[in-house]
């Protein structure tokens, strides 16, 4: 059983612009700044956390913290992380690239650890990243939960995944968002 503290926050971090690398660059720079990439979010986190490519140019970061609190300073640490990298290219050349990064916690109502999935939650985490990248990209937003427990789960989900800034204005979850 999770302490009400404690929290796993599930990160989506999806580089900007990757499709531009890869038009550019060729794919074989693609190849390389995916590779670095998952070097410097791996940096970013502990040895314990879990960083996955989740496909294309997306990737799942998996990370504990005793405080719910500091679930965005993993996301600052993470869009940092790749801000600041030189990716070094097969023809010698550097490259610098950002990310936008999207998260929620599991559980999501520490009250009621088992009332989502982590599939769930994890949608949550994708709608908080198309957040980010609509907001201007290089940032980060989270879906937070509420004050109250959803007196309907399934169709307030629905509700929050179509479209997160509605859902927040309505109660329904807090969304945090990176200082511009």
């Amino acid at each position: 059983e999770p302490t009400y503290h404690a929290a796993v926050g599930l990160f989506m971090v999806d580089l900007d612009h990757f499709k531009r690398v890869n038009d550019t660059h060729g794919h074989p720079a693609g190849d390389a700044l995916l590779k670095q990439t998952a070097e410097a979010l791996s940096s970013a986190v502990r040895h314990s956390d879990i960083v996955v490519r989740w496909g294309g140019e997306e990737f799942l970061v998996i990370a504990r913290s005793k405080e719910r609190s500091h679930i965005s300073i993993v996301a600052e640490k993470l869009r940092a992380a790749v801000e600041s990298l030189e990716c070094k290219l097969p023809n010698g050349r550097s490259l610098h690239n950002t990310c936008s990064v999207g998260y929620c916690m599991l559980p999501f109502f520490p009250t009621q650890p088992r009332l989502l999935k982590w599939e769930e939650v994890l949608g949550m985490a994708d709608a908080a990243l198309m957040v980010a990248k609509t907001e201007g990209r290089n940032r980060w937003a989270g879906v937070v939960c509420p004050e109250k427990v959803w007196d309907d789960p399934n169709l307030t989900y629905i509700e929050v995944i179509s479209d997160v800034k509605i859902a927040a204005e309505k109660g329904f979850i807090k969304l945090e968002r990176c200082p511009s």
